[in-house]
């Protein structure tokens, strides 16, 4: 993993950690650790701190099986920001 992703990573792990008050392991489908209020958070605060707007069809946890799968989703959106 680069170091654009790695730093993507840690933020969207800083936030997990803020909003859960726990820590979330980022293996596997990480976010089915999430009920659906962490997770509407999580995009809210994302949505924020990177200043990009999730597409409708993004707003569903199972669109990110992997925490690379959001990563690459959160880098592609800021490019276009």
């Amino acid at each position: 993993m680069n170091e654009t992703k790695e730093t993507m990573l840690a933020i969207v792990k800083k936030i997990l950690q803020l909003i859960t008050g726990r820590p979330i392991p980022l293996e596997g489908n990480f976010l089915s650790n999430l009920n659906s209020m962490e997770f509407v958070t999580l995009v809210v605060e994302l949505e924020n701190v990177l200043e990009i707007e999730f597409e409708e069809s993004k707003l569903v946890a199972d669109a990110f099986p992997t925490s690379e799968t959001l990563v690459n989703y959160l880098l592609e959106r800021k490019a276009y920001a």
